[in-house]
C-alpha cells in the first residue's frame, strides 16, 4: 500500500512541476509578447545585451563587488554603459531587467509615462535601507514625494549647482580614503 501511494505522490508531484513550469513558460511569453507590442508602438530599439561570460552572469557581479570595494562602483557603470550603450538589457541570477541612462528614456519612466513602468525588485530591496520615500514608492505615494520635491528642480535652483558641485568635490577630496572619518567638521568649515 505504501508503495502505490509513494507512487501516486510522486506523479501527482511531476504533475504539478509541469503544470507550474508549464503556466510559468506561458506568463514569459505573454510578457514577451507585450514587450514587443510595446516597443513597436512607441518605435523602441531592442536594448543592446550587458554581456556575461559565466552562468547567471555571477561574472558581472564579482566585477561590481570588486569595483565596489575599491569604491570605483560608478567607474565599473560607466565601463557598462560605454561597452552596451544608454540602455541595456543585464541577466542576472535569472533574473532580466533593462537599465537606462538615456535622458529620454529617464524623463519617460520618472515623469511623462510614469504609470507604464514599475519599480520591479528595487522597491523591496532598498526599502530597509531608505525607508518608504521617493526611490521605494509607487503610484500615489510617489506622486505626492515627487510634488514634494518639484521645487527643488526648478531652473533657478539649478543654476547654484556649479557652485554646489565645486564645494562637493572639495568636500570630497578633503576626506581620507582609508579609516574612520568624522565628517562635522569638514561640514562646517
Amino acid at each position: 500500500m505504501g508503495n502505490v501511494a509513494t507512487t501516486v505522490l510522486h506523479r501527482y508531484g511531476v504533475l504539478l512541476l509541469l503544470l507550474a513550469a508549464t503556466w510559468l513558460a506561458w506568463k514569459r511569453h505573454n510578457r514577451r509578447q507585450a514587450e514587443r507590442r510595446f516597443a513597436a508602438e512607441h518605435g523602441c530599439r531592442p536594448p543592446r545585451p550587458w554581456s556575461a561570460r559565466w552562468p547567471l552572469g555571477l561574472d558581472l557581479l564579482v566585477k561590481a563587488f570588486q569595483h565596489a570595494r575599491q569604491m570605483q562602483i560608478l567607474a565599473f557603470f560607466l565601463d557598462v554603459v560605454e561597452q552596451s550603450g544608454t540602455t541595456f538589457e543585464q541577466r542576472l541570477l535569472g533574473a532580466r531587467g533593462i537599465g537606462t541612462v538615456d535622458p529620454r528614456n529617464i524623463e519617460a519612466i520618472l515623469s511623462t509615462n510614469f504609470d507604464d513602468y514599475s519599480l520591479g525588485l528595487r522597491a523591496p530591496t532598498f526599502r530597509p535601507v531608505l525607508g518608504s520615500g521617493i526611490f521605494t514608492q509607487d503610484g500615489a505615494a510617489w506622486k505626492q514625494s515627487r510634488q514634494l520635491l518639484r521645487p527643488q528642480f526648478a531652473s533657478n535652483r539649478l543654476q547654484t549647482f556649479n557652485h554646489l558641485k565645486e564645494c562637493v568635490q572639495r568636500l570630497v577630496g578633503s576626506i581620507p580614503r582609508d579609516g574612520v572619518v568624522d565628517l562635522q567638521p569638514l561640514c562646517f568649515k
